[in-house]
């Protein structure tokens, strides 16, 4: 069984940052969404995270 659960802290300011980019950038793969983050917020993270964040809202 894999549980998603939602972030707290810093790392809920990341994934609002990552919504924010769906809106900006609709057709930005998720690797583009990755590399949008780490310009935007200087955090470098797993795209695998910018993955589970967009899994945890439904977004595929």
């Amino acid at each position: 069984m894999h549980v998603l659960v939602k972030p707290t802290g810093r790392m809920a300011a990341y994934e609002e940052q990552l919504l924010k980019q769906l809106e900006t950038h609709p057709n930005a793969t998720l690797t583009g969404h990755f590399r949008i983050l780490e310009e935007a917020t200087g955090l470098t993270i797993w795209f695998e995270t910018v993955d589970r964040d967009f899994t945890r809202h439904g977004v595929t």
